[in-house]
């Protein structure tokens, strides 16, 4: 991942390092409770919900956006 971002996962009651419930980039400088998880982990996580990645490369003013979401295209829009 671009930007320095490590694969990481929500510190949420269930997490563990091989199966992460909750996806996320842990960008440096900015403070989270995130776990790390290797990129074997995580992809392969990615991988099996068959998630998109879609992403924001710049914010209307022309600087740098680190918004992203992971989805999934059978949800059913609610």
């Amino acid at each position: 991942m671009g930007r320095g971002a490590q694969g990481a996962a929500g510190n949420h009651t269930g997490w563990h390092t091989q199966r992460p419930r909750v996806l996320r980039f842990d960008f440096p400088g900015y403070e989270r409770e995130l776990q790390p998880v290797s990129w074997d982990a995580w992809l392969r996580t990615f991988d099996e919900r068959e998630l998109v990645f879609l992403y924001q490369e710049h914010m209307k003013a022309g600087n740098q956006s680190n918004f992203f979401r992971l989805d999934s295209p059978h949800r059913e829009e609610g």
